[in-house]
């Protein structure tokens, strides 16, 4: 069993399209995003607590807590007056969410002996994210739209995920396969100045299988 607390700092520079003053186009979303050379990196203060069991060397259960607190962080944001038709990258002032995350990896070599290279697996993570609207932006935001609060969810946040997997491995035969889920829950994709609702990003499960064995010592 493992009982584990963690702090660290971490940063995130612009890339070279945040930066660069120029215009492309981004076929997802139909935009004219535009670089801002003005971007500052962003730092995050990280806090984690974690416990961990471990019912045999292959098996995990876990739960966690996470704290992040954001400093100048960078979102993408439709040009005010443009008609949501160009996008550029800018940073706001701070962020902060906090989190709850659960971990499984279970063998069902309980069931029977024979499945004891097969196991189950799956995290579950929920967010709680929260920006504080500029006061200059939110006053324009109520001249549209009175019911809009000055606080929001961070941009490319989910409020939830959610991931399965079920896996067989076998290391004397050098042959892995795993069946895999993901999902995500809505996240903004565009930030709006105005009163226009936040453009979001909706879930869409994916499923996806793999398998690989290896051929000789070298190659697989």
């Amino acid at each position: 069993m493992n009982v584990r607390g963690s702090y660290s700092r971490t940063l995130a520079r612009p890339v070279f399209r945040e930066l660069a003053p120029f215009a492309s186009f981004d076929f997802v979303g139909d935009v004219i995003i535009i670089g801002n050379p003005n971007l500052q990196r962003s730092l995050t203060d990280n806090f984690d607590l974690r416990w961990e069991l471990f019912p045999t060397t292959r098996e995990l259960i876990s739960v966690g807590v996470f704290y992040k607190r954001f400093t100048d962080p960078i979102e993408r944001i439709i040009i005010p007056g443009t008609n949501a038709s160009q996008a550029t990258w800018r940073n706001v002032d701070a962020a902060k969410l906090f989190g709850v995350e659960m971990e499984v990896r279970k063998s069902l070599e309980f069931i029977s002996p024979k499945l004891k290279n097969l196991r189950v697996s799956g995290n579950v993570a929920f967010i709680k994210s929260e920006v504080v609207i500029d006061p200059q932006v939110y006053q324009a935001i109520l001249g549209e739209d009175s019911t809009r609060s000055n606080v929001r969810q961070m941009y490319g946040q989910s409020p939830y995920t959610v991931n399965g997997e079920i896996a067989y491995i076998n290391d004397s035969l050098g042959f892995n396969t795993s069946l895999n889920f993901n999902v995500f829950g809505p996240r903004i994709s565009f930030v709006t100045a105005t009163g226009t609702p936040n453009v979001f990003e909706q879930p869409r499960p994916s499923l996806d299988f793999s398998i690989s064995k290896t051929l000789g010592k070298n190659f697989s």
